[in-house]
């Protein structure tokens, strides 16, 4: 097994040609920062745009193939994610989340219904291509390494959606 680290990089909707120019911002970005260049890890990068528009294929929903401790255990888990997020927020600087809209679930449900909002429509509607895209990325991911996983915006599907690694 590798001491590299796998970078998942998870493009979501628009279109796949795209993924070269991402990948080439995000080394920039990474390289700007201090932090060694994609080179040395093992990028992954699925292109799943086409599924988003329709299912190709009869796959299942992936299962869930761990289980979160519980616990003490899920405690100290989640002591140490809640001191890796607030590093990360320090080094790109706290945002504003702001203060909720009343109505926005009614926003976003609308937001959806329109063209450009498509691909995220039919992944959030859709268990065929919901599952069609999150089977397309587990068949690229290997069975062991460390993962880093980086996505954005409306290009990352809900990781938490069956990407339990």
């Amino acid at each position: 097994m590798s001491d590299k680290p796998i970078l998942l990089y998870l493009h979501g909707v628009g279109p796949s040609d795209q993924i070269d120019e991402c990948m080439a911002v995000l080394a920039e970005g990474l390289a700007e920062l201090g932090y060694p260049d994609l080179d040395s890890a093992t990028v992954i990068a699925p292109r799943y745009s086409n599924a988003l528009r329709g299912t190709d294929d009869d796959d299942p929903l992936p299962n869930l193939t761990i289980k979160a401790p519980s616990g003490e255990a899920g405690r100290i888990n989640r002591r140490d994610f809640e001191r890796r997020m607030g590093a990360i927020e320090v080094m790109l600087a706290r945002q504003d989340r702001g203060s909720a809209w009343l109505g926005g679930e009614l926003i976003v449900d609308v937001a959806l219904g329109h063209p450009k909002f498509i691909q995220a429509k039919n992944y959030v509607t859709n268990n065929q291509i919901r599952a069609q895209v999150l089977n397309r990325i587990l068949r690229r991911l290997p069975q062991f390494g460390r993962l880093v996983i980086v996505g954005h915006s409306l290009r990352s599907p809900d990781v938490a959606d069956g990407l339990a690694l």
